[in-house]
């Protein structure tokens, strides 16, 4: 009987080059509609007309964390899967990377990353490749979870009067996204037994984790989490967005809890993120719609402008492929 995971790449194999003509027409005909169905083109168009010279080192620092933001995940990705590829390099998982956004770009909560992140790996590896890649993005999600939990705790201490029931709750599901996230390798092995095909071979991948690694990606997923938390922080302060220290540290991780948690595919993100920022940050300022922007203008950065990159990646790698 033919090894389910060499079924699997077979299956990639044949499919790479369509896969990657779809995420190339597919990533272009997005920014087409998405410039024809922006909504904010007036607001953006006032904020830039009153201007001051400031505001462009707000703007600097927003584009001079993109490349730490994606560095740090490329860091994981390199720690998670260099034992696959022999040829992996921290270069070639920063570009991995790229690819993999363009990949997820129309998957609900880009589940399709993976694929993008693991079209260039040897055969035989990609289902352990695309496990490990789900890996980093669990330990991403802890990260934003534990966050979220904690500005919860602090806004209901700070405005919610008495809801030690509620934080309690918090504290306790936050020790427990923790507990769960660190054991998860031991109880992968005990899985092991009890599973076949590719379930078995997932189980096996996790188990393989050791303790040490799987700290440190919980660590790197809380420092990238803060990379991009400041980076909306300096967009709000393009966009006019009065908040204290204390209501921007309770209003920013509640609004990334709370993106996180609703379902949405990548290239609808903006409108999601929008909405959210709006709910979030409406108890704490007036300036509703400048949190709506700096919401929407974040995720332009962070996403459609690696989204592009990761596109060329991918011509890029096909016509070297084509050469004599």
């Amino acid at each position: 009987m033919e090894n389910p995971v060499a079924q699997e790449t077979s299956w990639i194999d044949r499919h790479s080059k369509p896969i990657k003509w779809v995420i190339t027409i597919g990533c272009y005909a997005y920014l087409v509609y998405f410039l024809c169905h922006f909504e904010y083109y007036d607001e953006f168009a006032q904020r830039l007309a009153t201007w001051q010279p400031v505001d462009l080192l707000y703007l600097l620092g927003v584009l001079l964390l993109l490349p730490v933001n994606y560095g740090i995940e490329a860091l994981k990705w390199y720690l998670l899967a260099r034992h696959l590829d022999p040829r992996l390099t921290y270069t070639r998982a920063y570009r991995g990377i790229m690819v993999g956004l363009a990949a997820g770009f129309f998957t609900p909560n880009r589940i399709g990353e993976p694929l993008g992140r693991v079209l260039e790996f040897p055969a035989g590896t990609r289902l352990q490749g695309a496990t490990r890649s789900l890996i980093g993005s669990s330990a991403q999600g802890i990260a934003t979870c534990l966050f979220g939990l904690v500005a919860l705790m602090v806004w209901f201490f700070q405005y919610g009067g008495d809801r030690s029931g509620t934080m309690i709750w918090a504290a306790t599901a936050a020790a427990l996204f923790i507990a769960v996230f660190l054991l998860l390798p031991s109880l992968s092995h005990h899985l092991i037994p009890r599973t076949r095909g590719n379930v078995r071979e997932i189980a096996v991948t996790i188990s393989e984790m050791d303790t040490l690694t799987w700290t440190v990606l919980l660590l790197l997923g809380c420092l990238r989490y803060l990379t991009y938390a400041l980076q909306l922080y300096l967009m709000m302060l393009f966009f006019l967005v009065d908040l204290s220290a204390l209501e921007a540290l309770i209003a920013i991780p509640l609004n990334y809890l709370l993106v996180s948690v609703l379902p949405s595919v990548a290239f609808s993100e903006v409108g999601v993120r929008a909405t959210c920022g709006t709910i979030c940050l409406g108890p704490f300022t007036e300036n509703v719609l400048g949190g709506a922007l700096a919401s929407a203008a974040v995720w332009l950065v962070n996403y459609v402008i690696p989204m592009l990159t990761g596109t060329l990646l991918t011509n890029k790698k096909r016509q070297d492929l084509q050469k004599p």
